[in-house]
């Protein structure tokens, strides 16, 4: 076939309109082109076609599942075609990324919403990009989603979930980066407003997971003089600010963990995260192991108002190094729970799920025993009091039952349903 033919027919094939399931016939004719099936075509000139017809159904406002869909498959197929040869960036891939997002997050993403699994299919291009191209094009990839994926975090409107995964996207792209690029990317205008937005909003998240990835990227992005300014515009307390320049390098889980207590105790909101450190806990009959780390000697139980949901961060026992994972109960995977003494020494909350946390274990029940004095942190913190008397958290994570249970003189328990 002639190229003037194939490129006429590839036209054809660009204008095709997709819809429910055709979008895969036309990715998989698609693919002909770039396998060199279409009648000598380059290459980098079907993939430069293929990005305009997607950016312009994009820009049309035609954005809708479909279109993302084939925005992101094309995507992770590029780095597969052409070999070394091919220059990802120089194609406009990077830009297409940016539309997506911000497609992506036009409308509020809701746990519910068909759009947060393209969203997550859109984390996982990005990983699998930063992954697939040299140091160039990692800071060609940095600048082109780091700026928008904090804007997108910054916006109240999203699920917790997909904020917490998209702030894992950033600071693992952060994470290997260089120091002059780095510093480049802190002084870009729409990074440096987004952190400080970000320190302004850090006590208000709702969510410990959330908030451990927001301070991640603050200090991942700024330079000590930087987070001083940081901290006085941002912390209404020195003695917050005080707890916020002491994280360090070498110890930013244990330090962070300190300053978000801190910054958390000291916020009478009853959207603020709640903590009390636990003595053990279990999923079935494998007991989570709390991190590693020397500036870790409690065990916290996070209660997180805004995504209705109790957390534990504990030591991945699968990993060789000290890697945290993270054990996440939620209101709508709660069957019942019940609140019983547990000796003279505390009180053991037994928590049945709905579906299991398999990740973990096949198990459907999760046990927390706190101690007596654990309980009492409730009743000398007139904050942590307020709270629980006026969210909901108190009915989906039984800390109502820990506040009747303390007024208890019996062993028997309260069973919540």
């Amino acid at each position: 076939m002639p190229e003037s033919t194939a490129a006429v027919t590839l036209a054809a094939v660009l204008k095709v309109k997709t819809s429910g399931e055709s979008y895969r016939p036309f990715l998989d004719k698609l693919q002909e082109y770039l396998d060199g099936k279409g009648g000598g075509i380059p290459k980098e000139t079907v993939i430069r076609q293929i990005l305009i017809r997607v950016a312009k159904a994009l820009e049309q406002n035609d954005h809708d599942n479909i279109s993302l869909k084939i925005a992101l498959e094309f995507l992770q197929h590029l780095d597969h075609v052409g070999g070394s040869k091919l220059r990802w960036f120089d194609l406009g891939a990077d830009q297409l990324l940016q539309k997506v997002l911000v497609m992506l997050s036009s409308s509020p993403l809701t746990q519910s919403s068909r759009r947060k699994d393209i969203l997550y299919d859109y984390y996982d291009t990005i990983m699998m990009v930063a992954g697939s191209v040299d140091e160039k094009g990692k800071d060609l990839l940095r600048k082109a989603v780091i700026p928008a994926l904090l804007s997108f975090s910054c916006d109240d409107s999203h699920c917790v979930p997909a904020l917490v995964e998209g702030m894992k996207v950033v600071n693992s792209l952060l994470q290997s980066c260089p120091v002059a690029p780095l510093r480049a990317l802190g002084s870009n205008g729409i990074v440096k407003r987004n952190l400080m937005t970000m320190g302004k909003k850090l006590a208000m998240l709702g969510d410990m997971e959330l908030q451990m990835g927001f301070v991640e990227a603050m200090f991942r992005l700024t330079t000590v003089d930087e987070r001083k300014r940081l901290g006085s515009h941002c912390f209404h307390y020195q003695s917050i600010t005080k707890c916020f320049l002491a994280i360090c390098d070498a110890e930013f889980e244990p330090d962070c963990r300190k300053f978000l207590n801190a910054l958390n105790g000291s916020n009478p909101n009853p959207k603020r995260v709640m903590s009390l450190p636990c003595m053990s806990a279990f999923v079935g009959d494998v007991q989570l192991q709390r991190p590693k780390d020397k500036g870790m000697s409690d065990f916290w139980v996070d209660y997180n108002p805004r995504s209705s949901s109790m957390t534990l961060f504990i030591q991945d026992t699968a990993a060789e190094s000290d890697v945290w994972d993270t054990v996440a109960v939620n209101k709508d995977n709660i069957k019942s729970y019940q609140m019983s003494a547990w000796t003279d020494q505390g009180h053991l909350l037994t928590v049945q799920l709905i579906t299991a946390l398999t990740h973990i274990s096949s198990s459907l029940q999760v046990k927390v025993f706190f101690s007596n004095q654990s309980i009492l942190m409730i009743f000398t913190d007139s904050h942590f009091l307020y709270v629980l008397l006026h969210t909901e958290v108190i009915q989906c994570l039984s800390v109502l039952a820990l506040l009747c249970n303390l007024r208890r003189v019996s062993n028997g328990y309260i069973h919540c349903l």
